[in-house]
């Protein structure tokens, strides 16, 4: 792969410009319309498609090779396997007409890799330009959503009310999730860069890390009740403090945990006590309780019969279950609830449901061989902090939150990936 071209053609204005426009624009989106992250990441891989090298990129991915080294490339490819196994899954599923959900996470995997692929074509001129556009999108979402939990949703209430109570308060606690993958990079990017410290100041660059912690904290804490966020917000400062003082060790840990929750959260779930002591439970929140008995109920499935626990119940099956199975009267609620919520708010479990130790086995390789790249990678502490960040972020998400198909949660994680390649290029540069 030769490196990032020094001409400005038009095959390269035309996805640079789409970047820099649709990345301006996230504060916008993630205080108003948080699921258009997706729209902007397709438009983004389109534009990508002209770029020069593109293709070729494309074709070059087709190789026993390429799966089995160690590389952004493989990661894609074990992606794209697990992708088709879950269009596979048509076959046994209950809910069959859920079939394009399966081509719908391929291409969005496909745009996040437009993006990472882009970070490392850009000319200079170009990096620089992102850089500080991502410095600013960030701190101004912050501030937009640190003033949204202190006046209690002012800003969304510009917007015509659709009815729903709260509505506009959970959608601003979804915005400040996807912030919260975009604020480890940014931070690496006030901390480190040269170019950046110099015209914040010798405290200024201080002055806006705080102003995003601090904002994000408080939409974390005001916003909407999502618990996830606050323990995603200290997850992800406590494991950059480890990333920072340990490093490589801290890499390894990452690796050893993202594949060992596949089965720590299987012994919770099976491990945990009968659906009628969980339904009478008094102690808990109600929607920590009905995860509780959605966990526990999916390994009851999952372990029935041989062939479900070995390929899953196939795609959609978490929503057919929402859909058609029994209902439980928890003990300080005055009305039923679904014994599975749309989907059980955990991806790890999710994955055992729905695809199997076969599914598990596909992701792990994915998860596998992205972090034997990143082993060969030569990243600074203050790099391996943001980057362990990233990854605590997107641990607690997915053990308490995410749903696999709701793609949007997943949306700028790849504008941070993005963001941190390009930090790691300026510096390089710089230095």
């Amino acid at each position: 792969m030769t490196g990032p071209l020094s001409s400005g053609t038009w095959r390269q204005r035309i996805p640079v410009g789409t970047v820099l426009v649709l990345l301006a624009a996230l504060p916008i989106l993630l205080l108003f319309s948080h699921r258009n992250t997706v729209t902007a990441l397709a438009l983004i891989s389109l534009a990508t498609l002209v770029y020069p090298g593109a293709l070729s990129t494309l074709r070059s991915l087709l190789s026993l090779q390429a799966l089995l080294r160690p590389s952004p490339a493989s990661v894609l490819l074990w992606l794209l396997i697990l992708c088709a196994y879950m269009g596979l899954s048509i076959f046994w599923s209950s809910l069959p007409e859920r079939a394009e959900w399966a081509p719908r996470m391929a291409a969005f995997i496909l745009s996040i890799s437009a993006l990472v692929w882009l970070a490392t074509r850009m000319t200079v001129t170009s990096v620089r330009r992102a850089v500080w556009i991502f410095i600013i999108i960030t701190i101004l979402t912050a501030l937009f959503l640190g003033f949204e939990g202190l006046s209690g949703g002012l800003l969304r209430d510009l917007l015509p009310k659709d009815g729903i109570k709260g509505k506009d308060l959970i959608a601003s606690a979804r915005g400040t999730g996807l912030a919260l993958y975009l604020a480890p990079v940014c931070i690496l990017a006030l901390a480190t860069l040269p170019l950046v410290r110099n015209k914040t100041g010798q405290a200024g660059h201080l002055f806006f890390m705080a102003l995003i912690i601090i904002g994000l904290a408080i939409a974390s804490l005001l916003l909407g009740g999502v618990s996830a966020n606050l323990l995603a917000l200290a997850g992800g400062l406590t494991v950059a403090f480890s990333g920072y003082f340990l490093s490589r060790t801290a890499l390894s840990l990452a690796h050893f945990v993202s594949v060992g929750l596949f089965l720590f959260w299987a012994l919770v779930a099976l491990l945990l006590p009968a659906q009628d002591t969980l339904v009478s439970a008094d102690m808990i929140p109600t929607s920590w309780q009905m995860r509780l008995i959605a966990w526990q109920y999916s390994f009851d499935l999952l372990t029935s019969d041989l062939w479900t626990f070995l390929f899953g119940g196939g795609i959609g099956f978490s929503r057919f279950i929402y859909e058609t199975g029994p209902t439980v009267q928890l003990a300080v609620a005055p009305s039923t609830f679904n014994v599975m919520p749309t989907h059980p708010h955990n991806l790890f479990i999710q994955i055992w449901l729905e695809f199997g130790l076969v599914g598990v086995v596909l992701l792990v390789a994915a998860i596998t061989q992205l972090f034997r790249h990143l082993a060969s990678v030569a990243f600074t502490r203050m790099e391996t902090a943001a980057l362990c960040a990233l990854i605590a972020v997107s641990i607690v998400f997915a053990s308490v939150e995410t749903s696999l198909w709701t793609v949007w949660r997943f949306s700028t994680l790849g504008f941070a990936i993005f963001g941190l390649l390009l930090i790691r290029r300026l510096a390089r540069l710089e230095s």
